[in-house]
């Protein structure tokens, strides 16, 4: 359906014609539009998109061209780029719900005469993007790569746990850098301040090893729980010794190792503050 977009120095119609995308690092799609000026000879510059989903703001649309000029008995084609990402993909999907996309085009720009002087400032509202389930689950998605990628939401870990944050993000931070080494010293060093926090709320007990005796944290009784404790007692220990060093001696340590220190660290930690939390005030 064409959208009129008029000012005092001319009118033009536009209509969304087609999506598609492009080769890059990350999503980019391509969004096509036919357009024609209404009576007087135009040139549309200056255009400024929004793309809405839901009343929610996607992203900004941008042309690789100055301008484009259009003419009453021509239609002419517009391309606007859509930069995205694999966080906005997956929103996108949850607002989709599985049907057809149904998005909306809102854009300011300029429009100038080219029959007389003139140029005025055009508002171009409301444009409906109607995207075919179809379309974009057998087209789109597979072309950029989002089904390569999944999404998880990790719970955020109580600000009042400092240290054990500080090391967490820095393992993050380590990982991005691609510094997976560093990434198992920082989670290494993130579950020694989570067992020093464990300790401080009294869970530890005695053990005799070797005629000495050594504290060990009480996993039982901060869990309420003999089954339970003995499962993340050995679960701790046991992941202790894959982020040593010596664990992976004569392998570099790649992103499927840090990757998988990650989000094993997360998820102790997480267990464990949470039961934290749940201890009443002393």
């Amino acid at each position: 359906m064409d959208t009129q977009c008029s000012t005092q120095v001319g009118s033009f119609y536009i209509r969304y014609e087609s999506i598609s995308s492009i080769s890059s690092i990350s999503p980019v799609l391509v969004f096509r539009f036919e357009a024609r000026a209404y009576k007087e000879q135009s040139r549309l510059r200056d255009i400024k998109a929004e793309l809405t989903l839901n009343n929610i703001r996607i992203g900004i649309l941008t042309s690789e061209i100055p301008y484009l000029d259009l003419y009453s008995n021509y239609s002419s084609s517009i391309s606007l780029y859509l930069e995205l990402d694999h966080y906005k993909l997956h929103k996108i999907e949850q607002f989709r719900k599985g049907g057809d996309l149904k998005l909306i085009l809102n854009a300011r720009l300029i429009l100038e005469n080219l029959e007389k002087p003139g140029q005025a400032i055009g508002n171009l509202g409301n444009l409906n993007i109607d995207i075919p389930k179809s379309e974009w689950v057998e087209k789109i998605l597979p072309n950029i790569g989002f089904k390569d990628v999944s999404l998880i939401e990790l719970p955020k870990i109580i600000q009042q746990w400092q240290k054990i944050i500080e090391h967490t993000n820095e393992a993050w931070h380590q990982h991005s850098m691609g510094k997976y080494d560093k990434v198992l010293i920082e989670c290494r060093k993130a579950l020694e301040a989570l067992g020093e926090e464990v300790k401080s709320k009294g869970f530890v007990k005695t053990k005799n090893e070797s005629n000495e005796e050594k504290q060990i944290l009480d996993w039982k009784e901060l869990f309420k729980s003999e089954n339970l404790g003995d499962i993340l007692g050995t679960i701790n220990k046991k992941f202790n010794g894959f982020l040593a060093p010596a664990a992976h001696s004569g392998k570099a340590i790649n992103k499927e190792d840090a990757d998988f220190a990650l989000l094993v660290t997360h998820g102790i930690i997480t267990l464990v503050t949470e039961n934290l939390m749940k201890l009443p005030e002393v």
